[in-house]
C-alpha cells in the first residue's frame, strides 16, 4: 500500500510541474528546454522562436548549414553575412534567423516566426527550423 501511495504522489508531482512548464509556455514566456537535437541543444523556446547552441562548430560551417536550411524552407529575402542576419518568407509566414558567436569555439542560432505581417507567432516553425539545422550538422560531422 505505501508504494501505492509513493506512486500516486510522484504522479501528483509530475502533473504540477507539467502543468507549470505548460501554462508558462501559454502566457508566452521563455522556457528553457536543454534538449539534445542533432548537432546541437535546443537551450531556449519563447512564444515565436527557438534557440540553438553548437559547442564545436566554426560560424562560417553553421552560417552555411543555416542559410541551406532556410533556403530550402522559403524564400531567403535579406542576407547579411557579416552581422549574422537572414530573414526569409513562405506563404504568409515570416522567417528571421540571427547567428552568432559564443565564447573560443561556440556558435548560437536564434529563428524567430510570425505569421500575417507580423502579428502571429508561429513557435512551432521556428523549431522545425532549429530541428532542421541541427540535423543538417550533424549529418555533416
Amino acid at each position: 500500500m505505501a508504494g501505492l501511495a509513493h506512486e500516486k504522489t510522484c504522479r501528483g508531482g509530475l502533473a504540477v510541474l507539467l502543468a507549470l512548464v505548460l501554462s508558462t509556455a501559454a502566457a508566452g514566456c521563455l522556457v528553457a528546454v536543454g534538449a539534445a537535437v542533432g548537432a546541437g541543444v535546443v537551450v531556449a523556446s519563447g512564444e515565436d522562436g527557438a534557440e540553438i547552441q553548437f559547442d564545436e562548430e566554426e560560424k562560417d560551417v553553421v552560417w552555411d548549414a543555416t542559410y541551406a536550411v532556410t533556403d530550402e524552407w522559403g524564400v531567403v529575402t535579406i542576407v547579411d553575412r557579416e552581422r549574422g542576419f537572414l530573414e526569409a518568407k513562405e506563404g504568409e509566414t515570416t522567417v528571421t534567423v540571427s547567428v552568432w558567436s559564443v565564447g573560443d569555439r561556440g556558435v548560437k542560432v536564434r529563428f524567430k516566426a510570425r505569421k500575417l505581417g507580423s502579428t502571429i507567432p508561429d513557435r512551432h516553425r521556428a523549431e522545425m527550423l532549429a530541428h532542421a539545422l541541427s540535423d543538417r550538422l550533424a549529418r555533416s560531422s
